[in-house]
């Protein structure tokens, strides 16, 4: 057995097969079976990894890896198993235990068909120890990926896999994990934003929701994720939102809860109401007694839980004041009892007139008043003190028109008296914008009636692609940015509506200069629609010992950009000989392998720059807007000594402006 390094057959079979494999070409299928023991913790187990149904023609080359859990196990040896024909020759292995895998890589060194695998049986075995920490339960030791098998003719193989694993007897016991927080849920058209906070020791999420407080119909498993939007929902329809943190031991208890109400970008008929008043029309009496009936003479349904109703009079007094509905129904077309879910809150009026000082809102907990439907709602109300209130002076007093009936906020019916309307908010203003690394701090001044505030923000001056509902406060940072310019305005909103948006301000995130890891840097630049642009791709901090060999991807939105070309960067020795990168279109990303192909370590990439350029053409039809060109996958940046690097990512884009 023995390590990678001074292996330029191998290599090139790799490159070989790499250009093959991208033109589909498929052989028969065998499967790769890793074995299952059970140990306790310190234990050291053997698990023979096995290949089965091997097909007739045999395997010239093949390299895969196996996956385990580091604070499970520790890799401690691999030996070769009794299938491969020339051990020391053709069988390469390499254990990373902080990368948490397992690689092999068998290849007949001759390439004169003479040394392929033929029989089933088992490939190598891997000596792991169990760490004296160890959680009771099965760990799994899985295949986490295959990249080829091959016969002598370079045709690849489809590959089937069945995980393994050791169950641990006696372990430590794993605790269930905390509740998260959830720290806000942003509606928008037909779909809800989550975002909370992270939990230690939790594997995974999962968020519930429904649209009943308290009570979750929908579940998703969301893994290892801190924010998730939840799409396929109902516009106008109010969603309640907990999220669970899971691990081996089980589930958290419920986060708190949130709600949110996905809306059309289009206007909607909200309902029409039509409302009939009956009351006693004594002027002096210590009760009030209002009888209500509602008749929808719209043509949709409408949610009782989203109308409120408001009778407007004068206290005649300080005292409080108690509500009560004597029955509530729905009358026509047949009769349902709906008294139980008759709210009454009584507020005081911000500014008084001679015929108004306070008003009753009537709201409904749930039920629907269908098209063409009835509703009555018999209520009465009091002073604690049983005294009278004057009537006569009073703006609803036996007047229907001036009783309103508010849906989602809006008056569908009746007057509302001076000082009683709610108003949009006026505009907040931006006071400033101060950027730090990889974020910007907002502060913006207070609004009256506003009842909360929503930062709008996006890559291109007066288009915003990103919002975030921050609530009552007036000072927040967006974080998670990158080193391009973002524009910022803040609205104001209440039961009424949306303020108009603030003064603009710009401010660009610093990068983290003072970062000493090694990053692959993207760029960012800014097109127009039908423009190329070159994206360059460095690397920075590139380590002393020098890289010897690398390979990774870089992601893009097909939708939005073409990749047109790849070009070598100047930090790259030999380009012709040593640099390989491949587009990917429908899957939406470019692919990139560096080796020095004489394994001397004569030709290592030593210092930070360019490594790469991809050329993009902004499609025609591209929102405006920041799209992000992401590394999406990383394989391994190693040494001469195959040693591997530890590897930071930073995300750039192309801002596109129309």
């Amino acid at each position: 057995m023995k390590n990678y390094s001074n292996c330029f057959v191998v290599f090139t079979i790799l490159v070989m097969f790499l250009l093959l494999a991208s033109q589909g070409i498929l052989a028969a299928g065998l499967t790769i079976n890793v074995g299952s023991v059970i140990a306790e913790a310190g234990d050291a187990v053997i698990i023979p990894v096995s290949f089965e149904d091997i097909p007739t023609v045999g395997i010239n080359n093949c390299d895969f890896r196996i996956g385990f859990d580091n604070t499970v196990l520790e890799a401690v040896s691999v030996s070769v198993g009794g299938i491969v024909p020339r051990p020391t020759l053709d069988f390469y292995s390499y254990i990373n235990n902080d990368g948490e895998y397992v690689s092999f890589l068998f290849a007949d060194e001759e390439q004169q068909g003479n040394n392929l695998i033929y029989d089933d049986g088992v490939f190598a075995n891997i000596e792991f120890k169990v760490l004296t920490d160890a959680p009771s339960g099965l760990t799994e030791i899985t295949v986490s990926n295959v990249g080829a098998f091959a016969d002598y003719d370079l045709n690849t193989m489809e590959v089937e896999t069945i995980a393994g694993g050791i169950t641990v007897e006696g372990g430590v016991v794993i605790e269930v994990p905390e509740a998260p927080i959830l720290n806000s849920a942003v509606a928008d058209d037909g779909n809800v934003t989550l975002d909370w906070s992270s939990v230690s020791d939790a594997n995974g999420y999962e968020v519930k929701y429904g649209t009943s407080s308290g009570s979750y119909s929908q579940q998703i498993d969301v893994e290892n994720t801190t924010s998730y939007t939840v799409s396929g929902l109902t516009n106008g329809t109010t969603y309640y939102f907990v999220v669970t943190a899971y691990n081996s031991a089980g589930s958290s208890d419920n986060s708190n809860q949130l709600s949110a109400t996905p809306e059309s970008d289009e206007p909607t008929d909200i309902g029409q109401i039509e409302l009939e008043l009956s009351q006693n029309t004594t002027t002096t009496t210590n009760t009030i007694n209002p009888t209500y009936t509602l008749s929808n003479i719209g043509t949709s349904s409408i949610s009782l839980s989203d109308v409120k109703i408001r009778y407007y009079y004068t206290i005649d007094g300080g005292q409080t004041q108690n509500f009560w509905c004597d029955n509530g129904a729905i009358v026509s077309p047949s009769y349902s009892n709906i008294t139980s879910s008759v709210e009454g809150t009584f507020t005081e009026m911000s500014s008084s007139t001679s015929d108004v000082d306070y008003y009753l809102e009537i709201g409904f907990s749930g039920n629907t008043l269908a098209a063409g439907a009835t509703a009555e709602i018999q209520t009465r109300f009091v002073k604690d003190d049983w005294s009278n209130y004057d009537q006569s002076n009073d703006f609803s007093f036996n007047n229907a028109e001036n009783v309103t009936v508010y849906i989602n906020g809006q008056l569908v019916w009746g007057n509302v008296p001076e000082g009683g309307t709610i108003e949009v908010p006026a505009a907040p203003e931006l006071n400033s914008v101060e950027a730090g690394v990889g974020s910007v701090n907002l502060d913006w001044n207070s609004v009256t009636d506003a009842d909360g505030y929503i930062i709008k923000y996006g890559t291109v001056s007066a288009n915003y692609t990103q919002e975030i509902d921050v609530a009552s406060s007036t000072a927040y940072t967006v974080s998670n940015l990158l080193n391009t310019t973002y524009y910022f305005v803040v609205v104001a909103y209440n039961e009424a509506g949306n303020s108009d948006n603030s003064n603009e301000l710009s401010a660009t995130p610093q990068d983290d200069n003072e970062s000493t890891e090694f990053t692959i840097d993207i760029e960012i630049a800014t097109a127009s629609p039908g423009d190329t642009v070159t994206i360059p791709i460095k690397l920075i901090n590139v380590p002393s010992a020098g890289i010897n060999n690398c390979d990774f991807r870089v992601g893009f939105d097909s939708n939005v950009l073409e990749v047109v070309d790849v070009s070598t960067g100047d930090i790259i020795p030999r380009p012709a000989l040593d640099f390989y990168s491949y587009i990917n279109t429908e899957e939406e990303y470019v692919s990139f392998l560096f080796a020095d192909e004489e394994q001397q370590g004569n030709n290592l990439i030593y210092d930070d720059g360019v490594f790469t350029n991809i050329e993009f053409r902004v499609l025609a039809g591209a929102p405006a807007g920041l799209t992000k060109i992401t590394v999406s996958s990383v394989g391994a940046f190693a040494d001469y000594d195959l040693n591997v690097f530890e590897v930071e990512t930073e995300t750039g884009g192309i801002t596109v402006s129309n």
